[in-house]
């Protein structure tokens, strides 16, 4: 009798539990007629994996689920790629958000290839969120042709790695361990992953493809074309999409690797958002803006000079953020509806290792308010926000350099 009266639930295990006993609670929840929202966590280490379980459940279907929800609580924490495809396809009648807070990796495939290729179902999906460190193509490329409902799409770059930090936390040299290629070792491929998206095309209406802990050593050259996605609004992407594997825009943009950027965007996009993952900067690299960081307790001007030759030029920037002046200034034909476009730089700061970024002592400023007139008769509010100590008292241009002298000593009147 209880179970008529469930619509949500959310089952969390904890430690080496009991898989029998998860298996049993999972087949009696799926008796529920009326539950819609499921949220399954588990909260220490370990290989629980509660999918395997609900694709093994052999009592119910849970019929009526709407919206599925995974959150193992730990960074290690990932699931099957046939496991994902797996649930998809059971839950296909029903299903209308899945949202998986970790990693879905072609490694643990525990199903033959020709099984999982054999269903020929559609799902109901409008929603698929994978906001793990990884997630493999083959988490994908049965699912995405079958969901022709598809609107939103969260994950990040499909089939790539990341930068793993093993710095101390107390403040020791740095020690990484790269893992930036694709799964089969081939260089990073915005058109591949174009491809991979493609089944969509018609339906999709927001993607976002980033991780800011990816570094990409290996680039093919080419870029993201999201010109034939027809309902698209929102594109939110990983910087590495448009510009390769260069240290900076600034750089891409003296190559020219940039121009006809505008052509790669569909005619309904009202939103784009360029996110830079790893220590790819806009006017220079993070990897740079470490090194002037690193003197700023002596003297400020290593970072005036860093300063100087990106975001203090007004050539330089007008160059670096053409290709925004191409996408404005075809605005009336081409992007209609399109009202924002902005670029922020990497906010994890542990890939520059345990330094004053790491400690807080920095924020976001946005160029253009030292350019308020480059972009402000485009009809399009732009941001481009890049690092910035706390403490930077601005251009040298702008500054009364003050704050280099010695602080004043007081002297107390010994008459009072």
């Amino acid at each position: 009798m209880i179970l008529r009266h469930v619509r949500s639930a959310v089952f969390r295990t904890f430690g080496h539990a009991d898989k029998s006993l998860i298996n049993t609670f999972i087949a009696y929840l799926s008796d529920a007629p009326g539950l819609t929202d499921l949220e399954l966590t588990h909260c220490s280490r370990g290989d629980i994996n509660h999918f395997a379980h609900l694709i093994n459940n052999d009592k119910g279907r849970f019929s009526r689920l709407q919206y599925l929800r995974y959150a193992p609580e730990h960074e290690s924490g990932s699931l099957p790629a046939d496991g994902f495809d797996g649930i998809c396809m059971l839950l296909s009648s029903s299903l209308r958000v899945v949202k998986m807070n970790c990693s879905v990796v072609e490694r643990y495939f525990t199903k033959p290839t020709k099984e999982r290729h054999a269903w020929s179902g559609t799902t109901k999906l409008n929603e698929i969120v994978i906001s793990g460190f990884r997630c493999d193509e083959a988490a994908l490329e049965l699912v995405l042709p079958r969901s022709p409902r598809l609107k939103v799409l969260t994950l990040p770059p499909p089939g790539y790695g990341f930068l793993e930090d093993m710095g101390r936390l107390d403040g020791g040299p740095r020690r990484t361990v790269p893992r930036s290629g694709h799964a089969d070792g081939t260089a990073f491929s915005p058109a591949r992953i174009a491809s991979l998206v493609s089944p969509v095309s018609n339906t999709l209406e927001d993607v976002s493809m980033y991780n800011d802990r990816i570094v990409v050593q290996i680039h093919d050259g080419s870029r993201l074309d999201l010109s034939v996605f027809s309902s698209l609004k929102c594109v939110e992407v990983s910087s590495h999409f448009y510009f390769g594997n260069y240290p900076s825009v600034a750089e891409a943009a003296a190559d020219a690797y940039n121009d006809g950027f505008w052509k790669l965007l569909p005619y309904s996009v009202e939103e784009i958002h360029i996110q830079f993952d790893g220590l790819q900067g806009i006017f220079h690299s993070l990897e740079h803006l470490e090194q002037s960081f690193s003197a700023v307790e002596e003297s400020w001007e290593r970072y005036d000079r860093l300063w100087a030759k990106g975001p203090g030029d007004a050539i330089a920037v007008a160059k670096t953020l053409s290709f925004i002046h191409e996408i404005i200034t075809r605005k009336q034909h081409h992007f209609p509806s399109l009202r924002l476009v902005r670029l922020v730089e990497s906010h994890n700061t542990k890939l520059l290792g345990w330094t004053k970024l790491e400690r807080g002592l920095w924020h976001w400023v946005n160029v253009l308010s030292y350019y308020p007139e480059l972009f402000e008769s485009g009809g399009v509010h732009v941001n481009i926000l890049i690092y910035e100590p706390d403490e930077y008292p601005g251009p040298p241009d702008e500054r009364n350099d003050e704050w280099q002298a010695e602080p004043e000593t007081t002297v107390q009147d010994s008459s009072i």
